[in-house]
């Protein structure tokens, strides 16, 4: 680390521990509900050591947002790259780590690939109806999770039922052609709540290829529902969730040697479905928890035009990939000297993935058929020596089938001084990310697999600061962050290349936030991070990470019925590919949103985005959307 760098570090950290100890006595600091994520049990959020961001159902709700995407840009820490806009492959980035060393849950369930190249998620397919609430938790935590979660982890979690019946309905259209409906409905009664909500979104797009004419479109559609019982005893409970989301996209060609308008088209769908059975023993000191789960994803793509097609015969084809995931997992929370926990379990995962090529007149083409079962066992240790000061600590062993067993942990600790409308907070982990079935197995013309690939491991940490003024109303956050990753898998070798363990990346950076109710009717809130992400063999900048990015949003409430909001994202240089090439140029897109309560339960939105019509690309060659509206209409009853 260069001296200016930690110079710069140390200025950061002098100006919050300044104004954290001269504040004026405050209220303690809010305890904002539970985090789940963070420790795999509701905690308090003020005991939570590690950088936690939660976006609430309002949140998600304000901004109006169709997918999950523009949500998660704003969250401190992450990058977000879509290819083409809405239906394109949407990967995240966490602390500068890849977007296949992200760990994604729904409802716990995990939904990372497992038959694509690097298993990672791919976030296009899904649609945010019926979400309760997003929890992004930043730096390793395969002590608690395993495989993927070497950058972190992105859990959404699904509503619950509660109260009266309720039915909501919403329509809403805009620029390229848009036109959405969504649909709810939920409640509970005697021990039962249930909650469902089904989409279908559909828009004529813009060209995927920055520079083409035709138009891509894009169809969305999504149906979830959950269903819980607790009986009037609370011994025992049980939880069925399940969901299916599809996205069905056109595409164009965008590749390193030729770009072009092109026919292509992908269909890809995730179904997930999980039952939980609790039970409560020793008058709720001892909570059992087993679980069955499946999740399944299927991605065709067609290339009906033949570019890119067999390379031996360059005609049309189409590619299919599979990935399968079935387990079940168990977990235990036992309350300890009536202040701590121990949380322990277990998981047993059959993870698939298939894939094949299918060429006109060859036929099909195999690349991959694996079947593998996954084994672990965890265990987390809430300690509590005072009211005020936590410590966590978890351990995992995971066996990844035939690459073998990693063994990882986490610690974490956070003080609060509530005097002061103060919490310090770090954490320290190892990550790990087990190579997956097409990097080890693949056998086609474009990559060949290699059975004997190590695990991706790292080992990171973070030091930071919360810090409240004027009994909340100003909120200021500060975290310094560091990861090493070793044994990083790239395909190196020309045509076909081939999976070797070869990079090793090192990571470090600063996240500021801040909100300040300046009124009842103004929020303010902002968001900056710098990251310092290389390849640490080269020196060179890391492909696709800004140096700087921030988000700032003004959140005004003229009228009781009226809610605007103004945002503006920035997003640093960078490069498109490693070692330093293709650069991309920075920009700002600033965006719009608002609500009217028209009463009788109806409600008017809209959103603008891009409304200054920035050209600006997230990917090289492929496009934005320029400036756009939507106004939509939302009903309860």
């Amino acid at each position: 680390m260069s001296q200016a760098r930690i110079c710069a570090y140390f200025s950061i950290f002098s100006a919050f521990t300044i104004l954290s100890g001269s504040a004026a006595a405050q209220e303690s600091i809010p305890l904002e509900g539970l985090v789940i994520t963070a420790s795999r049990f509701p905690e308090q959020a003020g005991k939570v050591g590690s950088a936690v961001t939660v976006i609430t159902r309002n949140q998600i709700k304000s901004a109006n947002a169709e997918n999950v995407a523009e949500l998660l840009e704003t969250v401190p820490g992450l990058t977000v790259n879509q290819a083409g806009g809405v239906g394109g492959s949407t990967s995240v980035f966490i602390r500068g780590a890849e977007p296949d060393q992200t760990l994604v849950l729904i409802d716990g369930i995990r939904v990372n690939d497992p038959a694509s190249t690097g298993s990672e998620f791919d976030f296009s397919v899904f649609s945010l109806g019926n979400v309760e609430r997003i929890e992004i938790l930043r730096g390793p935590q395969s002590g608690v999770y395993g495989s993927d979660a070497v950058g972190g982890v992105i859990n959404i979690i699904t509503r619950k039922g509660e109260g009266e019946p309720r039915v909501a309905a919403e329509v809403e259209g805009g620029s390229y052609a848009t036109f959405t409906q969504r649909a709810s409905a939920s409640g509970a009664k005697d021990g039962f709540a249930v909650s469902m909500s089904a989409s279908n979104f559909r828009s004529s797009g813009f060209s995927r290829f920055s520079g083409g004419t035709e138009n891509d479109a894009t169809r969305k559609r999504s149906i979830n529902a959950r269903l819980d019982y607790d009986d009037p005893a609370a011994v025992w409970g049980v939880t069925v969730i399940a969901g299916r989301y599809e996205v069905d996209a056109e595409l164009d060609s965008v590749g390193l040697s030729r770009s072009r308008d092109s026919s292509d088209t992908s269909f890809k769908v995730l179904q997930i479905a999980s039952a939980s059975a609790r039970l409560n023993l020793m008058d709720g000191a001892f909570q059992n928890k087993l679980t069955a789960f499946l999740a399944d994803s299927d991605r065709d793509f067609f290339d009906d035009d033949g570019f890119d097609a067999d390379p031996a015969t360059d005609l049309p084809g189409t590619s299919f990939f599979r990935g399968q995931s079935r387990g079940l997992e168990y977990q235990g929370d036992l309350a300890v000297r009536g202040v701590d926990r121990l949380s322990f379990g277990g998981r047993i995962d059959k993870q698939s993935a298939t894939s094949f090529d299918a060429f006109e007149p060859v036929g099909i083409v195999p690349r991959y058929n694996v079947e593998e079962t996954w084994r672990s066992a965890f265990a987390i240790y809430s300690f509590n020596p005072t009211e005020v000061f936590n410590l966590t600590g978890a351990v995992r062993a995971d066996e990844f089938g035939a690459v073998g067993t990693e063994a990882t942990y986490r610690l974490t600790a956070a003080y609060r001084i509530p005097d002061w409308g103060t919490k310090l907070r770090g954490s320290y982990g190892t990550g790990a990310k087990a190579p997956t079935i097409q990097q080890r197995f693949e056998n086609s013309p474009f990559a060949t697999g290699n059975p004997d690939l190590d695990v991706e491991t790292s080992k990171g940490f973070d030091v930071g600061i919360d810090q409240e003024f004027r009994g909340g109303a100003v909120i200021l956050s500060g975290t310094y962050f560091s990861n090493d990753i070793e044994d990083l898998i790239s395909c190196e070798g020309g045509f076909p290349c081939t999976f070797i363990n070869v990079d090793t990346a090192e990571i470090d950076g600063v996240e500021l936030s801040g909100r300040w109710r300046a009124a009842d009717w103004i929020t303010l809130k902002g968001a900056y991070t710098y990251l310092h992400a290389i390849d640490a063999e080269t020196g060179l900048a890391l492909a696709r990470r800004p140096e700087h990015a921030f988000n700032a949003k003004v959140i005004l409430r003229p009228l009781d019925e009226l809610t605007f909001s103004a945002s503006a994202t920035y997003v640093g240089e960078r490069f498109n590919r490693s070692r330093e090439r293709n650069p991309l140029d920075d920009y700002i897109r600033v965006d719009l949103a608002g609500r009217y309560d028209l009463g009788a339960g109806a409600e008017l939105f809209f959103r603008a985005d891009n409304v200054f019509d920035a050209d600006y690309e997230e990917i090289t060659g492929f496009g934005t959307a320029g400036r756009s509206g939507y106004v939509g209409l939302r009903a309860r009853f």
